[in-house]
């Protein structure tokens, strides 16, 4: 599910939250969708809500169980490039895989792949976020990126009439299933994240 915090919650001791550690702990995979940003760089904030951690809160999350986590999604980048280039460093310092976002638009869209000790199968994880505006495309391909799905106005004809219709990019669906095509020779399991904020 989603995840959205910035303190402490693993030392919590009612019954039921040790519970929940306890099978993300036991568990060979561990998944989340990242939605906060893990840097030392405050200053760097855009949005009014402040979804951010210090560095040192990866271990935090770490602890918790989570070893792979989603990170296309519209907090990605509360903090700029510098701030997702930051937060994929500290995920990388504790071991807890991520997919989504890279420091170029190849890496956001690459396959992430989770080994399990002592078994031969291989997960993998593909993260897309679709948004209903083009504010997260990469402007830079060279520069920290999200994989996103941005929308696009077609022609639709209905009872005689030509309506305009929102819909995803096309470009951006090919990109999507190209890369799916290429993961599922490398991972026996392949999962597929779409973080959908669309307006109806």
């Amino acid at each position: 599910g989603d995840m959205i915090f910035n303190e402490k919650i693993t030392h919590l001791a009612a019954p039921e939250r040790q519970g929940i550690f306890r099978i993300l702990q036991e568990a060979d995979v561990a998944y989340g969708n990242l939605e906060f940003s893990i840097n030392d760089r405050p200053e760097l904030q855009r949005p009014f809500y402040n979804f951010r951690a210090g560095k040192e809160f990866a271990w935090e999350v770490a602890r918790t169980g989570i070893n792979l986590v989603s990170m296309a999604n519209n907090h990605a980048l509360d903090f700029g490039p510098e701030g997702l280039r930051e937060c994929l460093r500290n995920l990388d310092l504790v071991n807890i895989d991520h997919a989504g976002a890279g420091n170029t638009l190849a890496e956001a869209h690459a396959l992430v792949t989770h080994e399990v000790q002592g078994q031969t199968t291989k997960f993998g994880l593909l993260s897309y976020m679709r948004y209903w505006t083009a504010k997260y495309r990469s402007k830079d391909p060279g520069a920290p990126s999200l994989a996103t799905i941005d929308p696009a106005v077609i022609l639709v004809a209905r009872d005689g009439k030509v309506e305009a219709v929102e819909g995803p990019l096309e470009s951006d669906v090919k990109a999507m299933e190209d890369d799916i095509l290429l993961a599922r020779r490398r991972a026996e399991v392949l999962m597929v994240s779409l973080h959908n904020h669309d307006v109806s």
